[in-house]
């Protein structure tokens, strides 16, 4: 694959870029596949995050001194890499112009997004983080990442596979490699433990009061509706117990919903989450998608009625594969 990179990047004018609020993950794919882009003899190659950087992806820039990506997109790119992700609804203003550019796609969401059919590369594998897959790309290509490099990717495979709770040979052997490529692990480990910031503790503990909370056999779903840190919300609702947690968010016609469910609820259910929110975008504009215990839907609409369905439709689909829903606990509301 790395050949077909380079026959894409050589000579050209190279955006990378990612989701909107790039985690470390993203952020990693993105800094790697510019590296390797301007190896394999890009003219000239940027970085942009949408929206910028998460709070611990801005830790993880600022102590390992990365290159500022660029803040506006002024200029006409040839080849526009997007990693991370597949859908054109999370690029931000990135949206555009893969309407003028190639484009090519690195990503480990399985799931697939809109922009997969018209891209000229998609590499598009299951695994637990997309640094992986350009980690192990530039390795076996021969393109040693150097120090810093190797860092930042174990950074975006331990983010994404939370410190190995979920693992694969190829990701425990990338990781290996990095290490002995110098990359620094316990810093790694290190940069990704940081305090939350108030603004987070403040909307998990709304989110945990705004709770909704529907039984189904022995399941439970909680939904909340929070202003922002959608994602932090709803990992707080399955640390409480929860099976599957929706959280929704945004404002002024935005809406952001978020999902996570356990790996007992995937597994009995058979409900994968990315699917689940790819075919979300039937009923609310926008798109979605993920992994089976983790994903998203970013559209237009409003997040109240968004979260409202988002959850009757989980319910009907649970009922179609023959769960019974028992009702709202107590006290909490009716959807």
């Amino acid at each position: 694959m790395l050949d077909k990179i380079a026959e894409l990047a050589r000579g050209s004018s190279v955006l990378v870029t990612t989701h909107v609020n790039a985690d470390p993950d993203a952020l990693a794919s993105a800094y790697l596949i510019a590296h390797t882009a301007k190896l394999v003899g890009a003219n000239h190659v940027d970085v942009f995050l949408p929206e910028g950087p998460s709070a611990v992806s801005k830790k993880i820039m600022r102590e390992l001194m990365l290159p500022k990506p660029v803040d506006k997109l002024s200029i006409t790119y040839d080849v526009v890499i997007i990693v991370d992700t597949s859908c054109s609804e999370l690029l931000g203003p990135a949206k555009d112009l893969v309407e003028r550019s190639a484009v090519a796609i690195i990503d480990h969401h399985v799931s697939g997004g809109d922009l997969i059919e018209r891209a000229r590369l998609a590499i598009v594998e299951q695994e637990i983080a997309t640094s992986v897959i350009i980690a192990d790309l530039m390795i076996n290509g021969g393109l040693r990442p150097n120090a810093k490099l190797s860092t930042l990717a174990l950074c975006g495979i331990l983010y994404d596979s939370r410190r190995f709770a979920r693992a694969t040979p190829r990701a425990l052997k990338v990781t290996a490699s990095l290490i002995e490529l110098g990359g620094a692990y316990d810093k790694a480990l290190r940069l990704l433990s940081e305090e939350q910031p108030l603004s987070e503790k403040i909307a998990k503990l709304k989110g945990a009061q705004r709770a909704i909370i529907v039984r189904f056999s022995t399941f439970l779903i909680a939904a909340s509706q929070v202003s922002a840190h959608e994602a932090a919300v709803a990992r707080a609702l399955l640390s409480l117990g929860a099976d599957v947690a929706v959280v929704a968010g945004g404002k002024r016609g935005e809406v952001r919903i978020c999902a996570r469910a356990s790996p007992n609820f995937v597994k009995k259910t058979g409900v994968r989450l990315g699917e689940f929110m790819s075919e979300l975008a039937r009923y609310i504009p926008g798109k979605g998608g993920g992994h089976d215990q983790a994903a998203g839907f970013n559209g237009r609409g409003d997040p109240s009625r968004a979260l409202n369905l988002t959850v009757r439709l989980l319910l009907s689909k649970l009922a179609s594969s023959g769960f019974r829903t028992t009702g709202p606990e107590q006290g909490l509301g009716e959807f």
